[in-house]
């Protein structure tokens, strides 16, 4: 049970670590010019590589930790919504509930009323949905199950 749990815990973490690219390419995708020098189109094209590579491997590892959690009869089977419609499910959710509801209003005033120019839009979009992620994860079955089998 304690590989078990060693494994479902790195699923989880891998899970976490990939899906935190998406955000993260945006942020290149406002630095990056495909146009500009060599440092700056490395950047252009890292912003698709994140964010591509970062969906492959986190929905890899979702799948994966889903798996192994619904295999876990007795504590697997955990009833609700999925995190990204969950809301305030656990300390750490709260939390991130908390910081992303405010970050919501942010972003939808960046984007209505264009206040903010250019590229710089990007890191926005980005930090929101770093924000996103975090409100989704820490409100998801997967984290539930985690916190359930570290307790023992």
């Amino acid at each position: 049970m304690a590989s078990d749990r060693k494994t479902f815990k790195r699923q989880f973490l891998m899970m976490l670590g990939g899906y935190a690219l998406v955000p993260l390419s945006f942020i290149f995708m406002g630095a990056g010019r495909f146009n500009g020098p060599l440092y700056l189109r490395i950047l252009a094209y890292a912003a698709g590589g994140f964010f591509w590579s970062g969906t492959a491997i986190g929905t890899l590892f979702l799948i994966l930790a889903d798996k192994r959690r619904k295999k876990d009869e007795k504590k697997g089977n955990i009833k609700g919504l999925p995190g990204a419609l969950r809301f305030f499910s656990c300390r750490q959710g709260k939390l991130m509930d908390l910081i992303m509801i405010p970050a919501t209003l942010c972003v939808l005033c960046v984007v209505l009323t264009g206040i903010v120019k250019g590229n710089t839009r990007f890191f926005f979009y980005g930090a929101w949905g770093m924000t996103f992620l975090f409100h989704a994860v820490f409100n998801g079955k997967n984290y539930s199950y985690l916190k359930i089998i570290m307790k023992g």
